[in-house]
């Protein structure tokens, strides 16, 4: 009998549910998504010159990016406000990060830009086109080297590969100088701009700091 009424009491305590596990003393830190975007808006001209290649008067342009925590780069897109040129063909854009990884943003693209002034360009490795060869309009393009090679740069622009993607900078710290340079490579009798300056949007993951119990 005490033994039947032993084996009644285990078979009921082991019916009863499981406690929960006690969580860690630390918990494990939250990932979020966040975007920023950073501006320069100090215009960068593109004199006359005898000879080539001429630095933009602003070289590099320079936008520090800071507050985004252990963060990395999801997606890096460029905006150059109030460009215009002659024509464009000359114009060579390089975008360096803060780690030192290049893209040439734009090169050898739009004999002239559009004819009613000044035009604002984005770019974007996901946009459905390219720049195109001829005449360029506003709108949003893939970062675009035409001819595929690496450029020359003035001093102090560091050495270049062909590479046009700014997918290059994924996966890096956003925190830092971003610097942009910009340089016409024939620059007699065809002034130009970016009247506007521009702008970096960075798209970043950022891990919440951990918190202790």
């Amino acid at each position: 009998m005490a033994k039947a009424i032993v084996l009644a009491i285990l078979a009921a305590l082991l019916a009863l549910p499981l406690a929960p596990t006690a969580p860690p003393a630390t918990a494990k830190g939250r990932v979020r998504t966040v975007t920023r975007t950073f501006t320069n808006a100090a215009t960068i001209d593109l004199p006359n010159a005898q000879t080539g290649p001429v630095s933009g008067s602003v070289y590099p342009s320079e936008i520090a990016v800071g507050g985004l925590k252990r963060a990395r780069i999801r997606d890096v897109n460029v905006r150059l406000n109030g460009y215009a040129h002659a024509n464009g063909a000359d114009v060579d854009v390089l975008l360096v990060g803060p780690d030192g990884q290049t893209a040439i943003v734009m090169s050898r693209v739009g004999e002239e830009t559009a004819g009613n002034g000044p035009v604002t360009l984005r770019f974007d490795d996901e946009a459905a086109a390219v720049l195109p060869d001829n005449e360029v309009n506003g709108g949003t393009f893939r970062p675009t080297n035409h001819d595929g090679v690496a450029i020359d740069f003035n001093d102090p622009a560091p050495a270049t590969s062909a590479n046009a993607a700014l997918s290059v900078f994924d996966g890096g710290n956003p925190n830092g100088v971003w610097r942009l340079f910009v340089q016409d490579a024939f620059p007699t009798a065809d002034p130009g701009a970016v009247a506007g300056g521009w702008e970096l949007e960075l798209t970043a993951k950022v891990k919440a700091k951990k918190k202790r119990r």
